[in-house]
């Protein structure tokens, strides 16, 4: 469907326009992920946690080194990396 689709329903009042949700967005940005490459999401919870403290570095100006955390993030990131490879390129 179209967003000029979804424009029509809201206009006729067939469909309520939400604003968009961040949280909702990545939780279905990640699914699709874990879906498509076929990873837990003990996986994609390592990569979230990296991000978020990437997060609160920037608004406290400090990163706090984490070997551990470090370490799981290359070893997925090669998992991921080895699950695109797998796929080949997008069609």
């Amino acid at each position: 469907m179209t967003s000029g689709n979804l424009e029509n329903l809201v206009k006729t009042s067939q469909l309520k326009a939400e604003r968009a949700d961040r949280k909702e967005f990545d939780g279905l940005v990640r699914s699709g992920r874990a879906h498509t490459l076929g990873l837990g999401a003990e996986h994609w919870r390592v990569l979230a946690l990296a991000h978020e403290r990437r997060n609160a570095a920037e608004y406290t100006g400090e990163l706090p080194t984490d070997a551990r955390l470090l370490a799981d993030m290359l070893r997925v990131t090669e998992l991921v990396l080895a699950k695109l490879d797998e796929q080949g390129p997008p069609k």
